[in-house]
Order: C-alpha cells, then sequence, then structure tokens
C-alpha cells in the first residue's frame, strides 16, 4: 500500500513572492515602492534575523502637512474606566499608509500558519506604525498634547 504525505497547513503566497529574494533585498524594494507610492513622506525599513525567523519594521519618519491624529468622536468620559475609549484616534489617512505600506511587504511574504496548534510559519513577521522619536512620533505628541488641552478647557 503506498502512502500519500499530506500536510495540513497550505501555506497562501504573496502576489510577489520569489523564494530567491532575501529579506534585505524586500526591504531594499520596499524603501522604492514608498518613496513612489506615498510621496512626500519618509520611512524607514529595518529587517531583523534571529533565531526563530526574522521579521521587517516599517516605521514612518515624517509626513509633513498629513494630519495623523484627530479627536475622536466616539470618546465618552463617563464610560466604565476599563473600557475607556481614547480622546485621540489615527486618522483614516494615517490608517491608509500604514496599510499601504504593510501591503508592499506583505506581498513579498509567505504564510503557512495555524494557530489553531501553535504553528507560526512565515517568510518574516511584518510591522508598520510610527518610528519613535522622529518628525512623525513628535507630531503625534503635539497633536495629542493639543486635544487633551481641549479636553481640559471644556
Amino acid at each position: 500500500m503506498t502512502q500519500l504525505s499530506y500536510s495540513p497547513y497550505e501555506r497562501t503566497y504573496g502576489q510577489e513572492y520569489k523564494q530567491s529574494l532575501d529579506i534585505a533585498e524586500i526591504a531594499k524594494i520596499v524603501r522604492k515602492q514608498l518613496k513612489t507610492y506615498i510621496p512626500n513622506t519618509k520611512w524607514s525599513v529595518t529587517i531583523n534575523r534571529y533565531a526563530g525567523g526574522q521579521s521587517m519594521f516599517i516605521g514612518l519618519v515624517d509626513a509633513p502637512g498629513v494630519q495623523l491624529v484627530e479627536i475622536n468622536p466616539k470618546y465618552n468620559p463617563d464610560s466604565y474606566p476599563g473600557h475607556n475609549l481614547k480622546k485621540w484616534k489615527f486618522t483614516d489617512t494615517y490608517n491608509k499608509m500604514m496599510e499601504q505600506a504593510k501591503g508592499f511587504a506583505q506581498s513579498y511574504n509567505y504564510d503557512g500558519s495555524d494557530i489553531t496548534v501553535d504553528y507560526f510559519d512565515v517568510n518574516f513577521y511584518c510591522f508598520a506604525g510610527v518610528k519613535y522619536n522622529t518628525k512623525a512620533d513628535l507630531a503625534i505628541d503635539a497633536a495629542i498634547d493639543k486635544i487633551e488641552k481641549e479636553y481640559v478647557a471644556q
């Protein structure tokens, strides 16, 4: 009787995935895509290699003229403190930029993970956000301070 090999984990591949591409090469490509498709912004794309795999962090450094945070209209100071929403939230523009930035990287990734059995199999882990202690981070802090002062004044 012939035994068939069966793998319970099905991998999904990004549109641009190529086995021959190293994460450093992918980071270079992502940097170019960020410059091309999200103009007038500055980004930092860093990679880490470690025993459990590798990761990429896409950090927004500066976005002059782009509003990154705004007052959260759903904020209710009288709600139960454990479920209280923040007075501020990231704008849709910021969220779209992060989604697009992460999408560039994920198009070069694969995922064969199965969280139900604690099995993780990816080309690399990908994270996107504001790179701290940069102009973007300072702009967010200033906007949050302004929102906090507006609420104190009320």
